[in-house]
């Protein structure tokens, strides 16, 4: 068997694109609230540790500053036999006018 069979039969493929993996709509502080924990599990450190907060501040800041009015910011998560086969993916994206506009990927494995 190939390496590229072997390796397609272990990831079963790319995970989906986030705008196919869309879990739900969140607000801006609901979207910051799950980065922290999601982070501070990572880290294992409580989610309102100072030096995570300071961390992800420029990239997440920067992130947030695209949205403008009348975008929509949802959470999105590959489906757990993703996770399970270590291709998961984990993030946040913004959808202007019906098309994603940008992502912000927080979790892979």
């Amino acid at each position: 068997m190939k390496i590229k069979e072997i390796l397609q039969q272990i990831f079963k493929g790319e995970p989906p694109k986030p705008i196919e993996c869309i879990e739900r709509e969140v607000t801006q502080e609901e979207a910051t609230e799950i980065y922290l924990q999601d982070l501070a599990r990572l880290f294992e450190v409580p989610a309102d540790y100072d030096r995570i907060k300071k961390k992800i501040e420029p990239g997440w800041r920067k992130f947030l500053l695209k949205i403008q009015k009348g975008d929509t910011l949802f959470l999105y998560n590959t489906p757990q036999e993703y996770w399970n086969n270590m291709s998961g993916r984990k993030g946040f994206l913004i959808k202007r006018n019906g098309k994603m506009l940008e992502h912000l990927l927080i979790l892979q494995n």
